[in-house]
């Protein structure tokens, strides 16, 4: 249905024009509906990115966590293995 389609003619009688406000006005009221329901969609939409996003984020910062933590134990390894070489030992693989 188009506005062409609802808008009264000029000599259109009263009672007409206001058959044909009361659809324009139910139309509206659904535009106005379905609109909202868009606007919930979109929030709902957001809002899982924005978990799944947290998500992401949470998963990479505890992984380069644990590759931090077994780099510095590689690194205290490779310390001690230098230390024991310099003082003219045999160095200890672990």
């Amino acid at each position: 249905m188009t506005i062409a389609d609802i808008a009264p003619p000029a000599d259109v009688p009263v009672e007409d024009v206001a058959d044909r406000l009361e659809a324009i006005e139910a139309l509206l009221c659904r535009l106005v509906a379905d609109v909202d329901e868009l606007k919930l969609e979109l929030r709902r939409a957001r809002s899982e990115r924005l978990e799944d996003m947290t998500l992401v984020v949470d998963l990479l910062s505890t992984s380069w966590r644990a590759v931090d933590r077994r780099l510095g134990h590689i690194d205290r390894q490779l310390d001690r293995l230098e230390r024991s070489s310099a003082r003219g030992g045999r160095p200890r693989l672990p």
